[in-house]
């Protein structure tokens, strides 16, 4: 199914709803007689500056609160981490939002006022709108949410010693515990069926515990991963169990 019929819908009603709700009002684009200006180029830069240090930036100080967060799992042997492009989105939205809002409130701070007029008049012409006001929103309305999620997310790992393995799942402070002492079987899985009755590919290492819990290698990739061999070798050398082989989850066996 193509996206392009949704797109060519949505995209012409968010520009009707942006014109409608956040008119551009040209008595306020006033560029005062005595105004200042930076020299050619350099508030485009700030912005390209300002863009890449909150993408650079956000990315690996997410990332780092992460690995901060696995850091306290003492004695691990093994630590897997979320999908590194988790740590992407945030601060990926927030380049391309933060840094015109923050180089105008920059020049106006510094006495560069008309330089930050001619910037909104500039971005207005083209859109026809209220540019700030629409940044804003976008601000509001996506950066603000998505980081919310992403914050949730910060805690997340899968950390195995000698005796178990800690599963710290989304929006959790405390770790899901997989004692491997109660592991009773392991299942090769070579992935799951779509409606169609196709399989899609998906291998995965599930070990079932004497609980009814299931534990799945995979439980830190992004869906696409195969598990890693490094956690798939360490599990059932510490478990000491025999693979039994199916096609999908839904194969094994009721009671195993």
């Amino acid at each position: 199914m193509t996206v392009a019929p949704f797109v060519a819908l949505v995209l012409p009603l968010a520009y009707a709803i942006l014109r409608r709700y956040s008119p551009r009002d040209t008595s306020v684009e006033v560029v005062p007689e005595d105004a200042r200006y930076l020299p050619y180029g350099v508030s485009l830069a700030i912005m390209w500056t300002i863009g890449l240090g909150i993408a650079i930036g956000g990315y690996f100080g997410l990332r780092g609160v992460n690995h901060l967060f696995a850091s306290m799992d003492r004695g691990s042997t093994l630590v897997l981490y979320p999908t590194a492009i988790l740590w992407c989105f945030a601060p990926g939205f927030a380049a391309l939002c933060l840094p015109w809002l923050t180089t105008l409130w920059m020049l106006r701070r510094t006495g560069y006022t008309g330089e930050a007029q001619e910037i909104v008049i500039d971005g207005n012409d083209k859109m026809n709108w209220n540019g700030e006001r629409v940044m804003r929103w976008a601000c509001l309305g996506i950066v603000a949410p998505i980081f919310l999620f992403t914050l949730a997310a910060l805690p997340m790992r899968l950390s195995m010693d000698n005796n178990s393995v800690r599963v710290t799942h989304y929006a959790h402070l405390t770790p899901e515990i997989f004692p491997l002492a109660d592991a009773r079987h392991a299942f090769t899985v070579d992935g799951y069926l779509l409606r169609d009755g196709t399989l899609q590919s998906r291998p995965d290492l599930l070990i079932d515990f004497a609980d009814g819990r299931r534990l799945a290698a995979t439980a830190m990739s992004d869906g696409g991963d195969p598990p890693p061999q490094a956690f798939v070798d360490a599990l059932l050398s510490h478990t000491g169990l025999h693979l039994t082989h199916v096609r999908t989850e839904h194969d094994i066996p009721n009671g195993q």
